[in-house]
């Protein structure tokens, strides 16, 4: 982390702009929508981008309300750069402003981003394919003529569709990985339909010990073709899961997952099934988690390292092995907002930051 000293200091801080919410913001256009912070040097962005393949604790977002020409409360480029994973729970960009912005913060500053959908196929379009092919099969067993072990075995292979079809929303828009929010509710996708479809995923995704680099390269290839494969880092896509209270299964999905973004909203939820170094701990933002559990105060003025609240816990604490995956927070952008107890954008998110990483002077 030596190597880093002339850099971090500043990543608490990011680069902006903001003396309060309603405030025109200095940036500039380079092109294509591009809209970046000012006075930054590409070595800023290489340190940024280096500090980032670091093993650290991490910060990770659900980001959202998105849209074009808005708030930079709602932009890409308003993220603090130090965040390293951000779930896309506004969609993937189909706006040209948004979309160039994300390219500028995956490629400048080692933003990793991933599409997330809550796993349930009864709540999938029924025109998407693998939707209708689940439709079909119910129908034939309904009627009779598919029933037993075929059953099973034609549920389990749309499964695997259903895996392919979320590994395609990855590969074909350029991201980073996939976030499955797991919350069956009655649902079909659990137990081991779960599995056939998170194994399916794995194939392409994540830190699967069950396939080699040169395996995993040749299925790219196959399906995506050579541009696609040769990508740098077509091959080290991420693959998370998040979940509330529920658990899909430690033992089949731990080795398979880079992290468990742990919904730990109202307090922290063991998942000691989970290597700690893969568990995130995740605040509402904007439901109390900047409440003092203890005290019900919110002592958040002053030197971060004094400051109280479930995501300022969350980011101090260490499990018995002295690390763990890192925090998060669900709408991130809600933390970017302006107020006495937030003096700058996403100062609470900054502030953890410094706490999980501390900047070497």
């Amino acid at each position: 982390m030596k190597s880093y000293k002339f850099i971090i200091p500043v990543l608490a801080l990011g680069a902006f702009v903001a003396s309060c919410d309603t405030d025109i913001e200095t940036i500039h256009e380079q092109g294509d929508y591009v809209v970046d912070p000012t006075q930054v040097s590409e070595l800023y962005y290489q340190n940024l981008r280096e500090y980032k393949a670091t093993d650290h604790e991490i910060a990770f977002g659900w980001f959202s309300k998105y849209g074009g020409a808005s708030s930079m409360a709602l932009r890409f480029a308003g993220l603090p750069d130090s965040i390293d994973l951000v779930s896309l729970w506004g969609g993937i960009p189909t706006d040209p402003i948004d979309m160039a912005e994300m390219r500028m913060c995956q490629q400048k500053k080692g933003i990793k981003f991933m599409p997330v959908s809550i796993c349930r196929i009864n709540k999938i379009d029924n025109q998407t394919p693998f939707k209708q092919h689940w439709l079909e099969i119910l129908a034939q067993n309904e009627a009779g003529t598919l029933t037993g072990d075929a059953f099973e075995e034609a549920k389990h292979e749309v499964m695997r569709e259903f895996g392919l079809h979320n590994v395609d929303e990855v590969f074909l828009n350029d991201l980073d990985g996939y976030d499955i929010d797991f919350e069956p509710e009655g649902d079909p996708v659990r137990g081991e339909l779960f599995y056939t479809m998170l194994d399916e995923m794995a194939k392409y995704l994540g830190p699967n010990p069950n396939i080699t680099k040169e395996e995993r390269y040749a299925l790219i290839e196959e399906r995506y073709g050579t541009a696609v494969a040769q990508k740098p880092g077509s091959c080290d896509k991420f693959l998370c899961i998040d979940a509330y209270g529920q658990d899909p299964g430690a033992a089949h999905c731990a080795p398979l997952i880079n992290y468990f973004l742990s919904q730990s909203y109202h307090g922290m939820i063991s998942r000691n099934g989970y290597p700690q170094e893969k568990v995130v701990h995740c605040v509402s933002i904007g439901e109390g988690w900047n409440v003092d559990p203890a005290t019900g105060s919110t002592p958040q003025v002053g030197d971060f390292n004094t400051k109280t609240g479930l995501m300022y816990d969350y980011a101090r604490w260490k499990p018995a092995g002295g690390k763990k995956g890192g925090f998060g927070g669900f709408i991130m952008n809600d933390d970017y907002n302006v107020c006495n107890l937030n003096p700058y954008p996403y100062a609470r998110f900054r502030d953890c930051i410094q706490i999980c990483n501390p900047a070497i002077y």
